[in-house]
């Protein structure tokens, strides 16, 4: 499983009023990218959380990271180990607080692998600029207003979600008050 934070999406709008351009909310995206077996095919699993709080914490990637699990053992229920690959951010992957939560967690076996901080550029890189790009086409055509996550995540359920084997794509709403 590979998962990083992408820089925040801000709404988007076809056409805003001037002050709209310096108020706009922002939008979290954390996709995690899977990798597994079922039976002989190699599966991609692309699951893009999407959430207004823009904290970026270790408690978003502990709740982000419970969710990936639970998503990939329903998708993949003999999967007994799992290999985290992130940076090494120490306010998000790589804290106390991140290592604690994981100490507590009874599930799979899980294995962090780091990146250095900003360096790790990878499959969680490539899934958010594929959704950027579609994202800014519809909103240029004024097919898409983006006024925070719930909005995002509708179109992106829609438009941009994958279901055919071998590479899945799946949006995941995240309240801000779950995490």
């Amino acid at each position: 499983m590979v998962m990083d934070f992408a820089e925040n999406r801000k709404a988007s709008y076809a056409v805003e009023v001037k002050s709209a351009h310096f108020g706009k909310a922002q939008i979290t995206m954390h996709p995690s990218v899977c990798f597994y077996k079922v039976g002989e095919v190699q599966m991609r699993h692309s699951m893009v959380f999407l959430s207004d709080d823009i904290c970026h914490d270790y408690h978003a990637v502990h709740h982000f990271t419970l969710a990936s699990i639970e998503a990939l053992a329903k998708a993949a229920p003999l999967v007994q180990r799992v290999y985290i690959f992130s940076d090494g951010c120490a306010g998000q992957y790589k804290g106390l607080g991140t290592f604690a939560d994981l100490s507590l967690y009874t599930g799979k076996r899980i294995q962090r692998v780091f990146f250095g901080s900003e360096h790790g550029k990878g499959e969680a890189d490539g899934e958010t600029g594929v959704i950027n790009r579609a994202v800014d086409r519809a909103v240029s055509s004024g097919r898409l207003t983006v006024r925070n996550a719930e909005d995002l995540h509708t179109w992106c359920s829609k438009e941009l979600t994958r279901t055919e084997q071998p590479s899945l794509r799946d949006f995941f709403l995240v309240p801000r008050e779950e995490i």
